[in-house]
């Protein structure tokens, strides 16, 4: 229970802060969201779940931390391609819009 909740939070936050950062709406960031975050929860349940019991079970000690990093440097790879690729409708939504913003511009 505590790896989806702390998962979910976590994750929803990255795609979140990530959208804020780049000067989206909350409108898009909430669906980019919903758009998104099934995905990367069910890539990082098979991605941490393995490494967690991996670790706990193969990896001597004093392994284990620069294992967990290892793998969480990949992770953050993974959730910042993931937070910064455009989805589907979104990507369609967000062309459409820079097309008539682009004719407005052009008029």
């Amino acid at each position: 229970a505590v790896v989806s909740t702390q998962s979910t939070g976590t994750n929803t936050g990255y795609i979140t802060l990530n959208g804020l950062l780049q000067g989206h709406s909350v409108q898009r960031i909430s669906q980019k969201i919903r758009l998104d975050l099934v995905e990367v929860l069910m890539v990082g349940y098979c991605v941490w779940l393995p490494t967690h019991f991996s670790l706990f079970v193969f990896v001597p000690l004093q392994h284990r931390l620069l294992i967990s990093n290892i793998v969480g440097v990949v992770w953050t790879g993974y959730l910042t391609y993931a937070a910064n690729r455009q989805t589907g409708n979104l990507q369609r939504k967000h062309s459409e819009q820079n097309g008539n913003e682009e004719r407005k511009h052009s008029e």
